[in-house]
């Protein structure tokens, strides 16, 4: 076909003889034969045609492949005339034919043989061939070597590009692996690209969804990126948008550079689609100088780059958002770490602390950055060989509540309750430990301040109720040597023993009056009262009391809140803070008394416990006496203490005023420094009613003369009591009526009419005790008045009976007191 097309004519033949007979019959002009076929192969065919005469003259080409340079050899011993190897050039077997046609008479007008003896492989060959046959045998070689050479190196350069090509690519998926963002994979890749062969320039974009983001690139043409709106128009970009860029790469021409910039070499781009899970990420761009800048094969190799980098971009993406994830969740961890209010640490391997969180920097005095990257110094060196907690932490077990001693900043002791474990990764061992360390100062003094409370609870509660029982007592001595001295006024003896049993009764009864005050069961006259007006009050009395050697400095609030409290016993109380002062001052020195408005915020100081948040009139009380030492300081209000010489005092003075600050809703503290004095600071709350006439106006009871003689129903259950009281209501000429309990009064009033007036006790068995009797009077029966007697105060019973209009009397009391209250009841 090849040499018909050039117009020759052409014999074909299957095999060698069959070519044989064709030659034999019509010899041809030139012959061409491949060396390997059935029947007779290229070899014998050409010995054949070369020794018959005839035939001879015909030159001869044998196709061969050269596999060994015995061919060569074997063709000249059987005469051919020229060579073409296999696979040939189509030009090169036609110049070769034209030639041997052209100088086929040359050859036949040649007389001189030539011959040439070659010994190849351990075999002699003799050629003997005409001069013209030699020089076209080596015309031919040589040829064919040429062009065997230019194929070698055609093949060599391809070669060397692959290998080019392929180590750019093995480099940028190497690359790829070692990314940690988007940023660095667009680098990576616009940096190994421009390693590929042709490559003048590249850039990539990522793209959210919305919007592409230039993220590298190099060696661009400077007409590419002039702005943000030329960017957008860059192809590769829209055919993102219509979906028309897929994972496989393809070349185009820039529309941009050609538009504007016509001359410019670089417009060939080779783009890929970089998807994830179907949606586009980004945009990988290549730039050469013509169209031609990766073949099919070479773009197909980068499609699988560009999944590469799509794998790259997802795996980045994943691990961002888990960084950003982790980071989160760190920063919400150091977040409730640092706001726990317990101190918390942890410590590597090595025993070098690695957190310490901002409760730990209170309670220790370390900040984070003197303490995190160093040894731990504040738990005790030796503390994982203590027995049994140490010796469980370090074979990397849990322990809570060891109880421990550390070591502050300062140097000082902290006594913490530490809970702590081992860290472990999530192979399960073990790269360090953490601890709590929860400060027990704070609870050890609360703890002590609980006990000391309820001590003073239970001593309160024990002394009130022994005031109340000795009260009934105190009232049957009280209302029998009333009655006596009445009947014995005429004999000046029996009056004189009389006043005496007297007035140890009344002793008797001003003590458990000072009981009664320090469990907080006597009876207050609460009114809103300025403390700056009482202080100043008691100051003048307190400047002779004391003495010249004490000198008195006051120190008041020129707007000081008002408060509502009794205030006979806040001046009692700063009597008895004074005396106290003088005492510890051993007569001489210097006593402040202030007056100051306080709000209390709860921040106060953990050594000297405040009151519950709110507004407060603080009152301090300062000497320069010896001051309380810390064994004696946790018993100054407990009654009967007291550290003066016998017959000095009763060590009811602080008693009395604890009982009558806690009674009054306030709180006491003290602060006290040996050889320096002491300072007591009551804190009373502020009120908001507003002041009113505190002056009582107004006649006596004991001088009011009742409208008539009354008919008094007495309810009491105590039968000494009771049978002191009915002689002493008869003895102001009233007629009595008796009852032993409240029903029995309740019964009384139902069935029997013309009882003007009660005297009822408040404690009595049953369920009708005094308050609900004087109740079911004052509803049932209002023109009847009711007064109550009771050795628990009335504040007591009013805190508990908020409802409570009846008056009351407070045993024990003199028969006088009773006839002024019942000549009060029955003259309204």
């Amino acid at each position: 076909m090849l040499l018909e097309d050039q117009g020759f004519t052409v014999m074909a033949a299957r095999n060698g003889r069959e070519a044989l007979a064709l030659a034999q019959g019509s010899p041809p002009d030139l012959i061409i034969s491949d060396i390997v076929m059935p029947e007779m192969d290229g070899y014998s065919f050409c010995r054949a045609i070369k020794t018959e005469a005839r035939l001879s003259e015909i030159p001869f080409i044998l196709v061969t492949s050269l596999s060994s340079p015995g061919d060569v050899f074997k063709g000249l011993d059987v005469g051919a005339d020229n060579f073409v190897v296999k696979p040939f050039d189509h030009e090169l077997l036609i110049s070769r034919v034209r030639y041997l046609l052209t100088n086929r008479e040359l050859r036949r007008s040649g007389k001189l043989q030539v011959g040439i003896e070659i010994e190849l492989s351990g075999n002699r060959h003799f050629i003997t061939a005409e001069r013209q046959q030699i020089l076209d045998l080596l015309i031919s070689t040589y040829e064919q070597a040429i062009s065997l050479y230019d194929a070698l190196d055609a093949r060599q350069k391809e070669l060397a590009k692959s290998y080019e090509t392929l180590n750019a690519l093995y480099g940028l998926a190497e690359g790829l692996n070692s990314c940690s963002s988007e940023i660095d994979v667009a680098r990576s890749a616009v940096e190994r690209g421009l390693k590929l062969p042709g490559v003048h320039a590249a850039w990539f974009y990522i793209f959210d969804g919305n919007e592409f983001t230039l993220a590298a690139s190099s060696g661009e043409p400077r007409q590419l990126f002039v702005d943000e709106a030329s960017c957008a128009e860059c192809k590769c970009q829209k055919l993102v948008r219509r979906g028309g860029l897929n994972t496989n790469a393809i070349v185009f021409e820039c529309e941009r550079l050609t538009r504007d910039a016509p001359d410019q070499p670089l417009r060939y781009h080779a783009s890929v689609s970089l998807e994830i899970n179907g949606a586009v990420k980004g945009v990988f761009n290549l730039v050469g100088t013509n169209e031609h800048i990766f073949t099919q094969e070479e773009l197909r190799t980068l499609s699988s780059i560009g999944k590469q980098i799509a794998i790259a971009l997802e795996r980045v993406q994943l691990r961002e958002s888990l960084e950003r994830k982790v980071a989160e969740r760190t920063a919400e961890l150091l977040m409730i770490l640092e706001s726990t209010p317990v101190p918390t640490m942890t410590e590597n391997g090595d025993g070098v602390v690695t957190t310490w969180n901002r409760a730990a920097e209170n309670v220790f005095g370390y900040r984070s950055s003197e303490i995190v990257g160093r040894p731990n110094t504040v738990l005790p060196g030796d503390f994982m060989q203590q027995e049994p907690y140490g010796v469980v932490l370090a074979s990397n077990n849990s322990v809570r509540d060891w109880e421990l001693h550390c070591r502050h900043k300062d140097g000082s002791q902290v006594l913490v309750n530490l809970s702590g474990g081992p860290l472990t990764d999530h192979f399960g061992d073990v790269f360090g430990r953490v601890y709590t360390l929860e400060d027990l100062r704070e609870r050890r003094r609360i703890e002590e301040q609980l006990y000391q409370a309820q001590k003073m609870e239970a001593i309160g509660n024990l002394t009130g109720g022994i005031a109340h029982d000795f009260n009934n007592m105190l009232t049957v001595v009280i209302g029998n040597i009333d009655l006596a001295a009445r009947s014995g006024e005429k004999d000046p003896q029996l009056r004189e023993l009389l006043d005496g049993a007297m007035s140890a009764c009344l002793r008797g009864a001003d003590l458990t009056k000072q009981l009664l005050a320090f469990g907080r069961r006597q009876t207050l006259k609460p009114d809103i009262v300025d403390v700056n007006v009482l202080v100043r009050n008691s100051v003048k009395l307190l400047s002779r009391t004391l003495g010249e050697q004490i000198v008195i400095e006051l120190i008041d609030e020129p707007k000081l809140w008002p408060v509502e409290i009794d205030p006979a016993q806040l001046d009692s109380v700063v009597l008895n803070l004074a005396v106290n002062a003088r005492d510890a001052m051993s007569g001489a020195g210097r006593l402040t008394i202030e007056t100051s408005n306080r709000v209390i915020d709860g921040d106060g100081d953990m050594a000297q416990p405040e009151p519950a948040p709110g507004e407060y009139v603080l009152l301090s009380v300062t000497d320069t006496g010896s001051g309380i030492s810390p064994e004696i300081m946790s018993r100054i209000f407990e009654p009967f203490f007291t550290t003066k010489e016998v017959n000095r005092g009763t060590g009811l003075g602080l008693a009395m005023v604890y009982g009558f600050v806690k009674q009054s809703g306030g709180y006491i503290n003290v602060y006290s420094e040996l050889n320096r004095g002491t300072c007591f600071k009551i804190y009373l709350p502020r009120t908001r009613k507003i002041t009113g006439d505190t002056q009582a106006l107004g006649i006596p009871g004991s001088l009011l003369k009742p409208k008539h003689r009354g008919r008094i129903l007495i309810v009491e259950d105590n039968d000494s009591v009771r049978q002191v009281v009915m002689q002493q209501i008869t003895s102001m000429g009233h007629q009595i009526v008796v009852a032993q309990s409240g029903a029995e009064a309740l019964q009384i009033l139902e069935r029997e009419g013309g009882i003007d007036a009660v005297f009822s006790d408040v404690v009595m068995p049953g369920e009708v005790n005094g308050i609900v009797l004087a109740d079911r009077i004052m509803n049932a029966w209002p023109s009847i008045k009711v007064l109550l007697t009771s050795g628990f105060p009335e504040a007591a019973l009013s805190r508990s009976n908020p409802g409570l209009r009846a008056r009351i009397l407070n045993k024990p009391y003199r028969i006088s007191d009773l006839e002024a209250e019942l000549n009060k009841l029955l003259s309204t």
